[in-house]
């Protein structure tokens, strides 16, 4: 028995409407997903390019204890201001820590007011941290995390209120140290604009410079020739070449550091500027002492930045 034209008519009407039914309930779904996203957001209106500053406090970290950093924005570029002083910051490292303050997630309001603060942690919060936008300043402290570790207790100082954040942020905050956001390349080399290299490590010296876009050596015997891929390589190894930490902002003397009678000292021409970089002696089995410039402050660097450093004239021709 044949079904009825009428049947199959309606049955493809139906068919019809169940189509459009679910794919309503798909834009309603994924509307409303994206809508329970926003208002998870602990700072669901902060943006990017208005943060002016960002001040974060270590009270009670086994890390960085009593400590506080402070990072300005001026003229697009990150600063990090310590005791008066201003370095360039790790732009990089900034930005991870803004997204992860941008993407903090909002699990629960506990109240609004009128709670105790000692029993979330927050009397004497692990961290702190403060962003100034150019519309609003945020001010949270962070404390314990929830007896289910699923979240943290936070307190939004402006709106008097405790919230159970994600772990993400609270536990970057605590790990996070000074030298995360300092800039760890003191010079800016760029190769391609490197003019001339004067190099002396040791009892070896040599003067390379650059001239219709290949290296020549001074001085270099005849029967020498210049290894213009290991040239670049020595570019490549200076250019990026990281510091590991401050370790005297003003040294007494520079005998302390092996820095009187350098191991290593390197002139680097470039932009018609020329600046010069200093190895020192050993600071313990891992690191190296380095100064730059005529600056003062003495840093360390890692024991592999020497050497790879040439050591003679065979580490710099062809073979």
């Amino acid at each position: 028995m044949g079904t009825s034209p009428y049947l199959k008519k309606f049955s493809g009407t139906l068919a019809a409407v169940v189509i459009f039914l679910i794919l309503l309930g798909g834009i309603f779904l994924f509307s409303g997903d994206d809508k329970t996203e926003y208002k998870k957001r602990v700072f669901p209106s902060l943006r990017n390019e208005e943060i002016l500053s960002i001040m974060l406090k270590f009270q009670y970290s086994e890390i960085d204890q009593g400590s506080e950093i402070n990072l300005e924005k001026e003229d697009g570029e990150w600063y990090l201001s310590e005791s008066g002083r201003k370095s360039k910051a790790d732009g990089v490292n900034v930005q991870g820590l803004i997204n992860d303050i941008r993407a903090m997630e909002l699990i629960e309001t506990v109240s609004s007011k009128g709670l105790e603060l000692g029993e979330f942690g927050l009397r004497e919060p692990h961290s702190e941290f403060m962003v100034i936008s150019d519309k609003a300043e945020y001010y949270l402290l962070i404390g314990n995390q929830n007896p289910s570790e699923t979240g943290t207790y936070v307190y939004d100082v402006d709106k008097d209120r405790v919230l159970i954040t994600d772990n993400t942020l609270a536990s970057r905050l605590i790990e996070h140290g000074k030298k995360d956001f300092r800039d760890k390349k003191v010079i800016a080399i760029s190769p391609d604009l490197v003019s001339r290299i004067v190099l002396r490590v040791g009892n070896f010296y040599i003067r390379l410079d650059r001239k219709d876009g290949l290296w020549i050596a001074e001085p270099l015997s005849d029967n020498e020739s210049l290894d213009q891929a290991s040239v670049d390589q020595l570019l490549t190894v200076l250019s990026e070449l990281e510091i590991n930490d401050i370790v005297s902002r003003e040294p007494e003397n520079l005998k302390t550091y092996g820095l009187d009678v350098p191991t290593a000292e390197i002139e680097i021409f470039q932009n018609g500027a020329s600046f010069n970089m200093l190895f020192g002696k050993r600071k313990d089995e891992d690191e190296s002492y380095i100064k730059f410039d005529s600056q003062d402050t003495i840093y360390s660097t890692s024991k592999e930045n020497f050497k790879k450093l040439p050591k003679n004239v065979d580490d710099l021709t062809l073979k």
